[in-house]
């Protein structure tokens, strides 16, 4: 019976995942070429957007990941995973391959898509929006057009970032980009997106580099960074990259 429930625990998850990435890929349409139409997005609109790709992909990563570590501690789990072995193949598959395909679009470096690099583009071209300013008039748009009593000692005490602050951030993003263009991004372009003749009987030869502590490492950076932009950009905090962790079991039982 425990082994049933485990197994249906599993499943929820797995479709929640899934169901998620569908409404979420739905939401994001960039057929149009209209390059203005993307380019007026602001902060908060492209925070939100950047925080559901990394959230999409950490829990197709971290589900995928706690269904094979289940299975390889709990024998009768594994053994129950195994008599509908062709189910969970085409579920681990989903996983592995919405993973893949979600962080190759927080990578896109094309400048008409959503990507980590828009953003830190916005960030630059756009940086009155973390101002003082800026900050004390969205907290009164959020109260109602009231000015609130807290916030002048508020925005007293709010960081006003320089370029140079986001040019320091973003040297963590490349330098997980460079382990993704590396590892990750042929397997993205070489299995999952198009079928490469020349791996088709040897996909190993590919996964081999994309390890399980480099994928960690490039979901948590990525959502340390998006933390630390939201909270200058909502609460005029000086950046501290080193706060913000990204928790295994928070992200996957987080749901909006």
């Amino acid at each position: 019976m425990i082994v049933v429930n485990i197994i249906t625990l599993l499943l929820i998850i797995t479709i929640f995942i899934l169901w998620k990435m569908k409404k979420n890929y739905l939401r994001f349409n960039f057929s149009s070429k209209d390059e203005k139409e993307r380019i007026d997005l602001n902060i908060d609109k492209l925070l939100k957007e950047i925080d559901n790709e990394i959230t999409v992909a950490a829990q197709a990563f971290f589900a995928w990941k706690s269904i094979h570590n289940v299975a390889s501690k709990e024998k009768n789990i594994e053994k129950a995973l195994n008599a509908n072995a062709l189910s969970w193949n085409i579920f681990l598959h989903s996983l592995q391959a919405t993973f893949f395909i979600a962080i190759g679009r927080i990578f896109d470096t094309n400048p008409q898509s959503c990507s980590i690099h828009l953003l830190f583009r916005q960030c630059k071209n756009t940086i009155e929006e973390f101002s003082k300013y800026s900050l004390s008039q969205r907290r009164t748009e959020e109260a109602g057009g009231v000015k609130p009593a807290y916030l002048d000692d508020f925005i007293d005490k709010a960081y006003e970032p320089k370029p140079t602050d986001f040019k320091k951030l973003k040297k963590n993003v490349s330098r997980i980009q460079k382990n993704y263009e590396q590892h990750f991004r042929p397997v993205r372009h070489k299995v999952f997106a198009h079928n490469d003749s020349d791996y088709i009987s040897n996909t190993s030869a590919l996964f081999s580099g994309a390890t399980i502590e480099d994928a960690e490492d490039i979901l948590r950076t990525l959502y340390k960074v998006e933390r630390v932009i939201r909270d200058l950009y909502t609460n005029g905090k000086e950046m501290n990259f080193g706060y913000w962790e990204l928790e295994e079991d928070y992200i996957l039982k987080y749901n909006e």
